[in-house]
């Protein structure tokens, strides 16, 4: 939502008593720690949204960006765009300009090793000067998890209120999963994820000490509540809450025509192309799958081998800005998110607001927005052959496949931002933290 629509939808009308100060903090620019603070500008209530290092939003800034691009390549100007604040006025945006700004360059050029260093050490650095210069203009302080421990101990001490923001899932549950896939494919223990696990059981500790100083957690599906409050969270300190997306208006819409393809099947994948994502079992499936013609587009930063993506029948569309992803939903048939374990899963709301049938996991926070048969399938996480045996049915059935889209568009009840927003308001007005 650009500022000017924020500010016209702004109400400052006050209840009979005055809302509690809100602030949210988050090292990086992050669209629902974003949205969070929106929810509470919208109320005249947000006291600052701080975060890491920002790019501005002007003509310069842009056209700069796109001269870096050319010069160190896409994934420069693609991290310069991610760095901007579009929901929120400039003057609502306390920003730390060393936070995160390193593990950027990192990122872009590719070094992962030290953006994974640089990425632990920020979220420590960020917490600490939120603390400082955050903190004291609020009653309530939100903040998203291995990013607010020492925020939260100085909150803590002085009385203030704790909301954290659960990106992922217990960390002990998520340690399960991984040990078991890394234990069943053995051949991805040489790789550079596997190495950096020797630095989770500290990381794991910094999360589990945030979830013991969190007056309320908000998490974003049944997968990852599920996940704190089996390992010990109480249950009455956990919410859901589930995010939102861009109203379909603002989105790339096809005219109705363009939504009935012909040609064989295309079947797409949009995110990190990693292990963590399931993208191993996605290719697994692929080569059982071996179609002499459908199409896999693979849309993302690769972390996996090349050799496992050259497959017959596999394109790689590179890290897409929003409205390239957007136009692909466009261009394909099925959504595939193959994930081991995502708390949430934005992209399967994206594709369902476009029409796009999903095939996603049982580990897919968005798992929860299926219908199964009628606006796409969840099979068990980690099955290549049962993704397989979907991804056959759809080929055959293919002409049903494509009539899913008119279903899906029909029967899915868009949930915008706007929607979590008010959801997340109401959540805190029953708990007293806003």
């Amino acid at each position: 939502m650009p500022v000017a629509d924020v500010d016209e939808a702004r109400d400052t009308s006050r209840a009979s008593s005055p809302m509690r100060r809100q602030a949210v903090a988050c090292a990086r620019p992050f669209e629902p720690a974003e949205q969070t603070a929106l929810a509470f500008y919208e109320r005249d209530c947000l006291s600052a949204y701080a975060t890491g290092f920002t790019w501005p939003r002007s003509t310069t800034a842009a056209f700069t960006a796109r001269l870096l691009g050319r010069m160190f390549g896409p994934p420069a100007a693609g991290a310069l765009s991610r760095r901007t604040v579009p929901t929120l006025p400039a003057a609502a945006v306390r920003s730390f300009a060393t936070i995160d700004l390193g593990r950027t360059v990192a990122s872009a050029l590719g070094l992962r090793g030290l953006e994974d260093r640089l990425w632990e050490y920020d979220d420590h650095r960020f917490s600490q000067l939120a603390a400082e210069h955050v903190l004291p203009s609020c009653d309530t302080i939100h903040g998203i998890e291995h990013a607010s421990l020492e925020l939260f101990q100085a909150a803590k001490a002085s009385g203030r209120a704790t909301v954290l923001h659960i990106a992922s899932v217990h960390p002990t549950f998520h340690d399960e999963i991984f040990d078991r896939a890394y234990r069943e494919h053995p051949e991805f223990q040489e790789s550079l994820a596997w190495r950096l696990r020797e630095r989770r059981q500290r990381r794991d500790a910094r999360r589990i000490k945030e979830y013991e100083l969190a007056d309320l957690l908000v998490t974003w599906s049944r997968f990852s509540s599920r996940s704190l409050t089996t390992h010990g969270v109480p249950a009455d300190r956990v919410v859901i809450v589930p995010l939102g997306a861009a109203p379909v208006r603002q989105l790339a819409t096809p005219a109705p025509g363009d939504m009935t393809r012909s040609g064989p099947l295309r079947v797409m994948f949009a995110g990190k192309i990693s292990f963590h994502k399931g993208c191993h079992v996605l290719l697994e499936a692929w080569s059982l799958f071996d179609s002499r013609d459908a199409v896999l587009v693979l849309a993302g930063r690769n972390e996996l081998p090349p050799a496992l993506t050259a497959a017959r029948g596999i394109e790689l569309a590179g890290s897409l800005p929003q409205e390239g992803l957007f136009s692909l939903m466009n261009q394909c048939d099925l959504l595939v998110l193959p994930t081991l374990s995502d708390s949430f899963g934005m992209v399967v709301t994206e594709a369902l607001m476009h029409g796009l049938p999903v095939l996603t996991t049982a580990n897919a926070g968005a798992a929860d927005l299926i219908v199964e048969g009628r606006t796409g399938w969840i099979v068990p996480a980690g099955d290549a052959a049962v993704l397989c045996a979907r991804l056959r049915w759809c080929e055959a059935n293919l002409a049903e496949v494509r009539d899913m889209r008119e279903r899906v568009r029909g029967s899915v009840t868009p949930r915008t931002w706007s929607d979590y927003r008010a959801d997340l308001r109401t959540t805190l007005r029953e708990r007293g933290l806003l």
